[in-house]
């Protein structure tokens, strides 16, 4: 809610469905090739790292452009662009990666993060919405370690099967 909130300084709140219209159908067509592609494909890892990267270039945005309409939709964009790209990536790896017997346990918990990691996002996004460049500085410093994390993960082939 950070974004929308800094938009709305540049940006009529009357219009601030024109940045969505654009932005939105183009994050649905990146998460429909990503989650056609990817998995056939076996580039789920990769397709996890390109949503972090848009999550560092986002917080880029956020930390250089929260005083201009650029820069706060620039950031709003990136934000988009990772969720369309590792959102339909990431939940794929973690049922490739259980084993049969654990598999329902490792998307229980999967989900369950997912569902913490949003009330704590929205509770830090309280927080930070009056500090635009430390909420950039806190999204850079968390996707970095995601990307470090994440560059851990081992390669699946188009069949989900362990290619390291």
């Amino acid at each position: 809610m950070v974004l929308p909130q800094l938009l709305a300084v540049h940006l009529p709140r009357e219009e601030h469905g024109s940045v969505y219209l654009v932005l939105v159908p183009i994050g649905l067509v990146f998460m429909g090739l990503t989650a056609y592609f990817a998995d056939r494909r076996g580039l789920l890892k990769q397709a996890v790292l390109g949503g972090v990267t848009c999550t560092v270039a986002a917080a880029f945005f956020a930390i250089s452009g929260a005083d201009s309409f650029i820069g706060v939709a620039g950031a709003m964009g990136f934000t988009i662009l990772a969720v369309a790209i590792a959102e339909p990536a990431a939940p794929s790896i973690v049922t490739h990666l259980a084993n049969d017997q654990a598999r329902g346990t490792a998307a229980g918990l999967y989900h369950m993060c997912q569902f913490a990691g949003s009330f704590f996002g929205g509770l830090m996004g309280g927080y930070m919405l009056d500090r635009p460049q430390e909420l950039g500085v806190l999204m850079l410093l968390g996707s970095l370690i995601w990307f470090a994390l994440a560059s851990g993960l081992p390669a699946l082939g188009p069949d989900g099967s362990r290619q390291d």
